[in-house]
């Protein structure tokens, strides 16, 4: 009989996965959006245009919130360095 309830397990593998830093993600968005960049810049195919200028505005758009998160948790980090440093 297989596994009556999954989600543990899967949980479990999604955690793995999941493991990384912003700086890491800002990085391969970067260079997703270098990429959408040179594949829109091609002389060709319009409809191959249309979907990098579609694939660009998403990853832009994943990029730019990825960079504000990561401003977010470094000014977290620093009220937390200085909470410290004031109850200690």
């Amino acid at each position: 009989m297989g596994n009556l309830n999954p989600v543990p397990g899967r949980l479990a593998k999604r955690a793995k996965r999941a493991s990384g830093d912003v700086a890491r993600l800002q990085t391969k968005l970067w260079q997703s959006v270098l990429q959408a960049e040179s594949v829109m810049l091609k002389e060709g195919d319009d409809v191959l245009k249309l979907k990098a200028i579609h694939c660009l505005s998403q990853v832009a758009a994943s990029f730019l919130k990825c960079v504000e998160v990561g401003e977010l948790e470094a000014r977290l980090e620093a009220l937390e360095q200085q909470e410290r440093r004031r109850t200690a």
